[in-house]
């Protein structure tokens, strides 16, 4: 359970106590005394309480015994427009990203299928055996170096784990067959998608995981985790 909804269970069980109590107190006839006693030691817990949440004492005791402190002036609405201007800029970087990846998805797509179709194509044997070896996800974090897929990990602020920027992963839900030949050939082409993956965060490093979902059931992520 988060923090925010500890303290909303805590909210409703004192709101639930007052309400209780004020509802014996007319059958037993409690004092308004009473009564008061009980309001300034719900109103008491409530300020600690916000205080808690807040850290007003700790921001408070900052400020007092800061010397460095420098009180500027800030005109809103254009802190306002900056604001916006970050926005849009962000927003329009990642809309760029995805189409970027949309587009070399559906190019990458089309070139397989037309290799595929074309007069006299026969898979090679090698061919095949490359299908059915791709980075899974749910195997990467238990691989060591002496594997032939083995995936280096290197932990990484930005993404708050351990990750491989160089390729992506692939996961497969449970409930679908890995080795279906519809999979294994989407997993197959859309390998090349490292390149429009890396090329975006290159470009964009303020982007976060990058996504492609197949409509056989995978998922390919970017990096690789």
């Amino acid at each position: 359970m988060s923090v925010t909804m500890k303290w909303l269970v805590f909210f409703l069980v004192i709101i639930k106590s007052c309400t209780t109590q004020n509802s014996r107190s007319h059958e037993k006839g409690v004092s308004n005394q009473q009564l008061e006693n009980w309001t300034s030691e719900f109103g008491r817990m409530l300020y600690e309480l916000s205080c808690s949440v807040t850290k007003y004492k700790e921001l408070h005791n900052r400020f007092q015994h800061s010397n460095d402190g420098i009180v500027e002036k800030f005109d809103l609405n254009q802190m306002i427009d900056e604001i916006l201007d970050e926005v849009n800029t962000f927003n329009s970087e990642k809309i760029t990203a995805v189409k970027q990846l949309s587009a070399f998805a559906q190019q990458k797509a089309y070139e397989y299928l037309d290799k595929k179709s074309s007069d006299g194509y026969v898979e090679t044997p090698e061919e095949t055996d490359k299908k059915k070896k791709y980075y899974n996800a749910k195997m990467v974090q238990q691989m060591n170096d002496s594997l032939p897929n083995y995936v280096k990990l290197v932990d990484n602020a930005h993404f708050g784990e351990m990750v491989n920027l160089n390729l992506s992963t692939v996961h497969v839900p449970t409930s679908i067959y890995d080795q279906d030949e519809n999979i294994l050939e989407a997993i197959f082409w859309s390998k090349d998608l490292d390149v429009a993956f890396t090329s975006n965060y290159k470009s964009y490093p303020t982007l976060s995981w990058q996504y492609f979902g197949s409509s056989t059931g995978f998922l390919r992520q970017f990096p690789g985790a």
